[in-house]
């Protein structure tokens, strides 16, 4: 059994994945709904957000346009995204219970072409995002700089879990929001 969420607004696709105040939560099995039922999250932080999206249990998001931060901490959860949809929800819900999904109207304007891309940007090991950590000569901070050079990878800190209290040591050059609480599957904050 799966269950599939979908980001809500006015019997709508949500526009924006990180304001969404509606999800729409199916329980599929073997291709039909067994179970439907509504959420609202209220929450606009973006740690307390992340928790009570997680807390749902889903394996699918679909939504509209989505953040590289959000996009990212979903993903390394363990829930699919599929994001930049846009339509009516029943609609929505109809292709993606046909495997039509994919298909140009159900695309954000805009996003046909460009969605695969984007995703594929994302998830690609390796990939700075713009943030100058390409390899290559003139990439790396220097010594003792920011979080390149001899320190890298060095204890400088802690990282807690803001709903358990778990601590681990924070390293140079790994923000505390990209590791998740083993007991409780939070994003950890700087302590």
């Amino acid at each position: 059994m799966k269950k599939v969420g979908f980001t809500v607004w006015n019997q709508r696709i949500a526009p924006v994945f990180d304001v969404a105040g509606t999800f729409l939560v199916l329980d599929i099995d073997e291709g039909k709904i067994i179970s439907e039922h509504k959420v609202f999250i209220r929450e606009t932080e973006f740690y307390s957000r992340t928790r009570q999206v997680l807390e749902l249990g889903l394996n699918i998001i679909i939504c509209g346009g989505i953040s590289r931060p959000y996009f990212e901490i979903l993903v390394s959860n363990g829930i699919e995204v599929i994001p930049f949809i846009a339509g009516a929800i029943d609609e929505v819900k109809n292709a993606y219970l046909t495997g039509k999904l994919a298909t140009k109207p159900f695309a954000m304007p805009g996003c046909f072409r460009q969605r695969q891309k984007i995703i594929r940007r994302w998830t690609m090991p390796g990939q700075g995002g713009g943030r100058g950590q390409g390899g290559g000569r003139g990439q790396g901070m220097g010594r003792g700089m920011g979080g390149g050079g001899r320190m890298r990878g060095k204890p400088d800190g802690i990282c807690v879990c803001p709903k358990c209290g778990y601590t681990e040591e924070h390293l140079r050059g790994t923000p505390c929001f990209e590791k998740m609480c083993p007991k409780c599957k939070t994003p950890l904050q700087r302590g």
